[in-house]
């Protein structure tokens, strides 16, 4: 079994919020490459949100990622292998974002 690094769960969420298409929802596919392996996440994920007050600014955090539906794929060398990819990681990455 293929046990994805945290960097790729940070890479990931970094790509999600940047194409998010509303606030509240990701549906899509993302990539990351941890040198050794790609991984390619499909995915349906409501996006919950909150507005907090940093400085002079306010910004809508997420607070919580609930997934609909999700697989993801990781491919080396060898071809495509099972992976450890664990949900709760992907959502560590995105709450605070």
């Amino acid at each position: 079994m293929y046990e994805i690094p945290i960097n790729v769960y940070d890479e990931l969420a970094c790509k999600i919020c940047s194409s998010l298409s509303t606030i509240h929802y990701f549906n899509g596919t993302v990539t990351a490459d941890d040198g050794e392996a790609d991984h390619t996440l499909r995915a349906t994920i409501i996006i919950y949100r909150r507005r907090v007050s940093v400085s002079d600014d306010e910004l809508d955090t997420i607070i919580d990622a609930v997934p609909v539906w999700w697989e993801c794929h990781t491919l080396t060398d060898d071809g495509e292998v099972c992976n450890d990819f664990d949900f709760a990681l992907l959502r560590d990455s995105l709450i605070g974002r």
